[in-house]
Parts: structure tokens; sequence; C-alpha cells
């Protein structure tokens, strides 16, 4: 399919509504005895209640900083330089730390990747769900906690919930913690999810459970979901919208079917080329992306994927490119948007010249 695209439109507003999260310029940046790493550098992108936005690069692309920097649970080298984090309307980063606790958990809640370091290895599973209660919901009574606690644990399909209430985290397999890691963060019904890599570490056929079971309850809840992942068959099987990071920005955001039928940035493409398929003809070798990813204690003045792009001009080494957004609300900073971006060897030209740049960007 060909992508058709309009004159730009200010006032396109995919998703028709207002934004759980909007994060504008936000960046991040970690002091340590080496210097400044500056982690994120200017990303901007939206969650609506209802979608499920997947957020993918390679490690070291600012995926789970700028999710950390907005639930503001950064590590103490770490600090936020600029930009600015809403949710629903409300300011995050400049929220009393008392009202960030009540949004925390019971507003914004958070899977993270490793459930075993994230649960208490001395505390009942059925406790610690418990305590989640406790600490947002004090007009429950004990008994009243102990009742959803086990709606919650059978919700996210722990078996035998009764009896695994008292059971220890090393008592589960890894599956079953993530679940009671997703009964935790579901507990006080978060208007929105963070699932960074939820499902790294499980096997195959476990990460599909735990998939159907995280886009179920989104269906059921309506909540918002940021799934931060490296794994475009995840994305592919979880997301409505997709933001592509890399270098600690935004290179590419674009409804998900728009995306794998038909990336825009080289970065996205180059992750498209390298992702394996069972469906693909096996006489075509996969096509890896050639280098590393930049030193972001020393970052370019330039495009960040410049030194690893086929397509790269003397421009695109020198000047950061803006991001350009189409009618359709696809957005692509690369300088092969551009008017003056040269034709040649340009797999971009048929779209070239009709985009703008967005202004906040230049």
């Amino acid at each position: 399919m060909t992508m058709q695209y309009k004159n730009y439109d200010v006032s396109h507003n995919p998703g028709g509504d207002e934004p759980l999260l909007t994060i504008r310029n936000l960046r991040t940046s970690f002091f340590t005895g080496a210097g400044e790493i500056a982690a994120v550098r200017g990303v901007s992108l939206t969650v609506r209640r209802g979608e499920c936005l997947g957020v993918v690069g390679e490690s070291g692309s600012g995926k789970s900083v700028t999710f950390l920097s907005a639930l503001r649970l950064l590590a103490p080298a770490g600090r936020v330089m600029g930009g600015e984090i809403r949710f629903q309307g409300r300011d995050l980063l400049n929220m009393r730390l008392k009202e960030m606790r009540e949004v925390r958990g019971a507003r914004i809640a958070m899977i993270f990747q490793d459930p075993l370091s994230s649960l208490n290895p001395l505390i009942p599973i059925g406790k610690q769900v418990d305590e989640m209660l406790w600490a947002h919901e004090k007009n429950l009574t004990a008994r009243q906690r102990k009742d959803k606690t086990l709606e919650l644990l059978t919700k996210a399909h722990i078996p035998e919930a009764e009896r695994r209430y008292g059971s220890y985290p090393h008592e589960f397999s890894g599956g079953m913690r993530q679940r009671v890691m997703i009964a935790m963060a579901l507990a006080c019904k978060p208007d929105l999810l963070v699932a960074d890599e939820p499902t790294t570490a499980l096997d195959v056929s476990i990460q599909n459970q735990i998939l159907r079971l995280i886009k179920s309850l989104q269906s059921e809840m309506g909540m918002g979901v940021a799934f931060i992942t490296h794994d475009l068959g995840v994305i592919a099987q979880m997301c409505t919208r997709v933001s592509v990071l890399y270098g600690g920005l935004v290179m590419e955001d674009a409804a998900a079917d728009d995306l794998f039928d038909r990336p825009l940035h080289p970065y996205t493409e180059g992750l498209l080329t390298s992702m394996p398929s069972l469906m693909q003809d096996r006489s075509i070798r996969l096509s890896p992306i050639p280098g590393s990813p930049p030193d972001m204690s020393a970052p370019p003045s330039g495009c960040p994927f410049a030194p690893r792009c086929a397509h790269a001009r003397n421009i695109c080494v020198s000047q950061m490119p803006p991001t350009y957004t189409y009618a359709d609300g696809r957005q692509s900073r690369c300088w092969l948007h551009s008017h003056d971006a040269p034709a040649f060897d340009n797999p971009y030209r048929d779209i070239r010249g009709t985009a703008v740049p967005d202004e906040e960007a230049l």
C-alpha cells in the first residue's frame, strides 16, 4: 500500500481526545564520575486513554528513562534537565512529593522487567498486593482488602488464589511472579499502565499468556498502556501506535499498521529488515543494522543515526533534523523529508515535500 499524504492540517488531532500523558521536549541526564550522560535529549510523545503505545528502540535509546522521569523514579544520579510532563493536565515535574505518591501506583502504575527484584522476598505475595490497596484506598477494611486481593490475583490468572495468598515470591515461576506484578499494578484501577519489557525473561508460551492478559485487562478497564520493548513482534501484537526512539530522541511516531507497512525513517526500516519472520523466504538473509548506538556522554550534533545510515548526507552529520509532521499525524525526524534533501538514492523521494517541520523541534 502506498501512503497518500496531503498538506499539513494544523487542526488534526489523532485519537480525537485529550491525552492522558503528554511529554514535551523531555531532557534527562545522569551525572557520573565520567561526566554527564544525556540519556534523553528532547523526547515528545503522548498516550491516550484506551490506546496501547509501543515505545521501541535498542538498549540505551532512552525508552525506560523517559517513563522513569515521568514517574520521578530516577536513580539519584539522574536529573530531569528540561521539558514538560503532564498527566490528565497536571504537571508531574512540579508536583509536590506527597501528591506524586498519590498519582504513582493509583493513577499511573508500572510493571517492571524483573519481578523477582521488584517483589519483597520476605513478604507473602498476598500481603504485598494488600499493601498497595492499604496505601491508596484507606476506606477499605482488612477483610475488604483481602477479598479484593483475591479478586485481583484471580483476575491475573493466579490459580488457587486463596491458597497462594500466603506464598512467597520464590515459590512462584517467572510467569506467575509477573502475574502478581500485574495484579499489584491494577489494584487501584489506574488510568495509565506502563509496562517496561514485562516479558523479556519469559519463554515464548508464557510471554504470549502475559501479553494476552495485559491486552484483555486493558480492554476491560479502558486504560491507556505504554508498552516499552525492543521486540517488534510484541509491538505488532499489542500496540495501536508506535514511537521509535534512538539516541534519546523520537525518530518516528505512527500508527502501528502504517509503521509496519511503510516506515518513514531509515532506523525504523533497519529494525524491520533485521526482524526474522516465519513467513519470510529463507533464502533472504536478515540485514542487521551496522555499527553501534551513539556514545551519550558525547552525543553527536547531527542525527544520532547518521553514522549507521545508508542514506546519510553531509547535513545529517552536522545538523540535527527537525521532526516532520504529516497530515495524518505521522512524524519522522529525518532530513530526507526536507525539500532540500538530495533526491538521488533517496527511497523517500515520492513523499518528500508533503510534510512540514514541527516548529518546536527546530
